[in-house]
């Protein structure tokens, strides 16, 4: 889909892929279907859709049990993804996380959040671009905010605006 297609033209063929909430690992057989071989770690909460994401594990894969907003890395990455699972964080996180998973992404890297239903999820929508708004749009229900776009200001900063 849009998502394959836009990391596909974003991201070298030894980037580094973070996705957040990702569930049983549906966009890592997409990305392998499309002959690419970034190196993707899957953060899930369930360990049930860990265990069936680990059937499409290779040697560049890599699964952590975590909730969205407690998982940290050391390592940069050059995309995080949130494919249809900002939801499961509170509507007043996104400020911290974002600022967060900024300090997650290498100098080039990006944020990719994907939203199935806009309407029904406008107030996340409406509250990401508020606090960025440089966000790239790609289409109706996909977000891209890039390293440099996004604040390194607390969450308490933020929200007082």
């Amino acid at each position: 889909g849009k998502t394959i297609k836009y990391l596909s033209t974003h991201l070298k063929k030894d980037s580094r892929v973070l996705e957040l909430g990702c569930g049983q690992g549906s966009l890592l057989r997409g990305v392998r279907e499309a002959g690419h071989t970034y190196h993707y770690c899957g953060v899930d909460i369930s360990s049930f859709a860990i265990d069936k994401a680990k059937a499409d594990a290779d040697q560049r894969t890599d699964w952590v049990i975590s909730d969205i907003e407690s998982f940290g890395s050391p390592l940069l990455w050059d995309a995080i993804l949130l494919i249809e699972s900002i939801y499961y964080v509170e509507l007043g996180r996104p400020p911290f996380l974002l600022a967060r998973w900024r300090d997650m992404l290498t100098d080039e890297g990006f944020v990719l959040i994907r939203i199935h239903d806009p309407v029904l999820h406008d107030d996340y929508v409406e509250t990401l671009c508020r606090i960025v708004p440089h966000a790239e749009v790609i289409d109706a229900s996909t977000l891209v905010f890039k390293r440099d776009a996004l604040s390194t200001r607390s969450h308490a900063e933020v929200t007082e605006q």
